[in-house]
């Protein structure tokens, strides 16, 4: 978890720690053999704790233990699905949740299992089928531990519950890596999970393809929003790439079309694109040896925001808002059609709230079949008090903490 910056400094879990869900799980004993003193442990005491409540006390291991069908399947295909107890949950009143274990590919083409959740909300519209969002989850962590779809908010902080009470049905994937294992999560690795997203969509198809729109669109915010803005550059190529279940070729071919041809657009909330640029090409380098967990460059990655500020002064926020006009610009000279909306003085996660009214507005828009502008656009909102409206910090770097 990102929050817990001064502990994940520390140490590395010791081999006995492998099979926890939880890595912050430590003993006293244990954590003194790392020259983790009193003050380090209730450190860890305390961050735990808030972890857990995040990604949930009790990790399923049974739901999350690769599916016995997994090595017959294909990309896309449904291989669990189990209801959420509802009494066990803590999100907004009269969404139904499922869990999910579904087939997706690595970055190399290798198939590998992924968890995650379908949301739906409490009844279906007149029409009889609820409008498909693929949701994509901002940092959370990188190890299996966690899995979004275990916690008992699913990771929402008023993120994925304004697309719910909208009336949207969300498929929410966890990543490959977290939850189920089969990969190492490749943080940040936006092909790999534009796949994650685009295959995420066929599984809740199978579980509940009745009830789904066959248009839909993809939402995603901070990572997330790295992934969406991916998928919405790779979408052909991963449909013309993927293999379907039909022996017709011809109808094999139409199949994996299907998703690329009925997809309506990305919503990209301060998305990690040309900002993370050199972040990436470092992290990449990081993950790509098969020992990185026990780098101490891992543990630095939640801190690369106070990197930042070294260099710019002004900085008080994980996203450099006036950096994005690069990849807009970038996007827009390929021939692309981007709307960017820049939302002054709201930070990295109060976007999500403050702009709401305009990309749900948008979305629905596309759901509606009404057509867009078909040119890029670029707009800098104006705030209607700028004085007094209210704008939390994403970090407070005093402290050095997540609020």
């Amino acid at each position: 978890m990102l929050r817990f910056l001064t502990a994940t400094l520390l140490f590395e879990p010791s081999i006995t720690l492998a099979t926890r869900a939880s890595n912050f799980d430590v003993s006293r004993a244990t954590a003194e053999s790392y020259q983790c003193g009193d003050d380090c442990y209730d450190t860890l005491q305390v961050t735990n704790a808030a972890d857990l409540d995040v990604v949930g006390a009790d990790f399923d291991w049974d739901f999350y233990a690769v599916a016995d069908n997994f090595s017959m399947s294909k990309p896309g295909d449904l291989l669990k699905i189990k209801p959420v107890d509802p009494t066990n949950l803590t999100t907004i009143s009269g969404v139904s949740v499922y869990r999910i274990q579904y087939t997706s590919e690595d970055l190399n083409g290798t198939y590998v299992p992924v968890s995650g959740y379908i949301a739906l909300p409490f009844s279906l519209p007149n029409n009889g089928e609820f409008p498909l969002v693929a949701y994509a989850h901002g940092t959370i962590g990188l190890y299996r531990g966690c899995a979004i779809s275990n916690g008992p908010n699913l990771f929402d902080y008023n993120s994925w519950s304004l697309l719910s009470e909208r009336g949207y049905a969300i498929v929410g994937t966890d990543y490959a890596g977290l939850g189920t294992y089969g990969t190492d999560h490749k943080y940040c690795a936006f092909p790999a999970h534009a796949k994650d997203l685009y295959h995420s969509v066929t599984a809740a198809r199978h579980a509940f393809g009745s009830v789904l729109s066959t248009s839909w669109m993809a939402v995603g915010h901070s990572q997330g929003g790295g992934a969406v803005w991916k998928l919405a550059e790779d979408i052909e190529t991963i449909a013309n790439q993927t293999l379907c279940t039909s022996q017709d070729q011809t109808q094999q071919t139409e199949a994996c079309r299907n998703e690329a041809d009925n997809y309506l657009g990305t919503v990209a909330l301060a998305p990690a694109t040309k900002i993370w640029d050199t972040i990436q090409m470092t992290v990449a380098q990081l993950l790509s040896y098969s020992n990185f967990h026990s780098s101490s460059g891992a543990s630095l990655l939640p801190v690369i925001n106070l990197g930042i500020k070294r260099l710019y002064p002004a900085y008080n926020s994980t996203l450099l808002g006036g950096l994005m006009k690069a990849p807009y610009e970038a996007s827009c000279g390929d021939g692309n059609e981007v709307h960017l909306k820049l939302y002054p003085k709201q930070d990295h996660s109060g976007v999500f709230t403050a702009a709401a009214p305009d990309w749900l507005q948008w979305m629905d828009d596309r759901f509606n079949g009404k057509a867009t502008e078909g040119e890029c656009v670029k707009q800098i909102k104006q705030a209607f008090d700028y004085k007094n409206v209210r704008a939390e910090p994403e970090v407070d770097l005093s402290t050095n903490s997540l609020n």
